[in-house]
């Protein structure tokens, strides 16, 4: 009797510790969870960017057109073709620290709208404690699609999932990276 206690004890315990690490490991994003990001555009060292900051985190997308020598184009955003753009890095400043996502999860990503419309906006970003998510709407009209990031700061580390704008699911395309860090935390 006491062997089979023990087990479903510890299923039980195992349930409370998978349920309660949900807010990181969430894989269902939400493209309506609400947003209070300011956006601004500039341009810095790297280049244009277009900046949302939400409390105490920024984070800023940078794209360039198409280089004009690519040969090839794997990546999301068109239906055939090449994009316009692509996205060329993401970077995160906040009190956990400065980062800059990997680039195998943001330059496959083409035809960014990292700008917000007067009807929409394409970017959106939310913070839970420690946990960033941004999601992204992006397209050339035909080629839409979503990019959602899971973040999670004090790790250094995000993944990232896509879906076709039509599809209501998210498939994970990347796996937990770790991120290149820029600075250490704020103490």
């Amino acid at each position: 009797m006491r062997p089979l206690l023990h087990f479903v004890l510890s299923g039980a315990l195992l349930v409370l510790f998978i349920s309660s690490c949900s807010t990181v490991l969430t894989d269902a994003p939400n493209f309506e969870f609400p947003t209070e990001a300011t956006w601004e555009s500039g341009h810095d060292k790297v280049g244009k960017y277009e900046e949302y900051t939400l409390k105490d985190t920024r984070v800023r997308f940078y794209s360039v057109a198409t280089p004009s020598d690519l040969k090839s184009w794997d990546g999301f955003g068109t239906d055939g073709g090449y994009p316009r753009e692509i996205l060329s890095g993401v970077s995160i400043k906040s009190k956990l620290g400065d980062y800059e996502l990997p680039a195998s999860l943001v330059t496959d990503l083409g035809n960014p709208n990292i700008r917000p419309h007067s009807k929409y906006n394409y970017v959106r970003i939310n913070q839970e404690a420690a946990v960033l998510r941004i999601l992204m709407s992006n397209s050339d009209g035909a080629g839409s699609y979503r990019a959602f990031f899971v973040i999670d700061l004090p790790r250094g580390r995000a993944k990232r999932f896509i879906s076709g704008y039509d599809e209501p699911e998210f498939s994970l395309s990347h796996d937990w990276a770790p991120m290149n860090r820029k600075s250490e935390p704020q103490r």
